[in-house]
């Protein structure tokens, strides 16, 4: 929902990932590094909150980096077995396809530009 707000919000937009902005990193923190409440909704959640960073990091100068290894590290390993995280992350990488490997090309060193 906050998401959909910040994408919304026309002029005020930077002011308002600004302020949402530190509450949607600390959930971040909090569910990727809380392995005991893995789950599926934990981690479409996670996925969620990276669209966040991805979408609106600039305006907050947040570089995605770190957050990004975190959760194809770390989260993923435990998730994945899942078969709506799976989806997700599918859908999550295909999306962001090309920011991902232009931004982040280390997150995924065996894709190759083609």
């Amino acid at each position: 929902m906050v998401f959909e707000m910040c994408k919304e919000a026309k002029g005020a937009n930077d002011e308002m990932v600004a302020r949402a902005f530190p509450v949607v990193s600390k959930l971040f923190q909090r569910c990727a590094a809380a392995p005991t409440l893995s789950t599926a909704s934990t981690g479409v959640l996670l996925l969620t909150i990276l669209q966040f960073f991805l979408d609106f990091g600039e305006a907050v100068l947040h570089d995605a980096d770190g957050s990004l290894k975190t959760f194809f590290r770390f989260c993923l390993s435990r998730e994945f077995a899942d078969p709506i995280v799976a989806e997700r992350t599918l859908e999550f990488l295909i999306v962001n396809k090309m920011k991902i490997l232009s931004c982040f090309p280390t997150l995924v060193p065996q894709v190759r530009y083609t």
